[in-house]
């Protein structure tokens, strides 16, 4: 589960209740920032109140405040170095594929081409006079090619296909000339 605010606009409730481990990054204080009744801070209470086992919980704050003494660990960051512990954290992640690669290569961007040389993310249109800018491009492994994204209906125009999450690529665009791309 990642959280970036609250409350969130979900179709599923969140449920911290159920996480085996809960970060709070810079909210030291649910009970207070919240009113004591919203959802967070319920959750927060029946976490913090219930016997036996309890998540880890990791504050990332640099005030020792709310629950970060009961945080372990508590992580007491200089204002404005946290982007460094988020991107250490990504490359953790990434590096020792703790993600869901099924969820990454079918419900995630990090599928779609990028251009090399500048970093630019290529678009159905790149590639073909009937693409447009909102559909985005990746590359089969089942075909070893280019397949088409459909942004309206968030799925492949393809019926099958097996995205590919790393590696470069030979990409030719609509004027003949190619490209890397990864």
């Amino acid at each position: 589960l990642s959280m970036c605010g609250w409350p969130l606009e979900l179709a599923m409730p969140v449920t911290p209740e159920y996480a085996k481990t809960i970060v709070l990054w810079g909210t030291r204080r649910p009970g207070e920032v919240y009113a004591p009744q919203s959802p967070l801070s319920r959750s927060f209470q029946s976490i913090l109140n219930r016997d036996g086992w309890k998540p880890r919980i990791i504050c990332i704050d640099p005030v020792c405040a709310g629950l970060a003494p009961e945080s372990e660990p508590w992580l007491n960051l200089y204002p404005g170095t946290d982007v460094y512990l988020a991107l250490t954290w990504i490359n953790l992640v990434i590096e020792n594929k703790w993600y869901n690669e099924d969820f990454v290569k079918y419900w995630s961007n990090a599928v779609f081409l990028v251009r090399k040389e500048d970093n630019h993310i290529i678009r159905t249109e790149d590639i073909s006079d009937e693409g447009n800018n909102d559909d985005f491009i990746v590359w089969d492994n089942l075909t070893n090619g280019v397949v088409w994204w459909n942004s309206d209906e968030n799925k492949y125009f393809n019926e099958s296909v097996d995205p590919a999450l790393n590696g470069e690529f030979e990409v030719t665009f609509k004027d003949g000339s190619k490209a890397m791309c990864y």
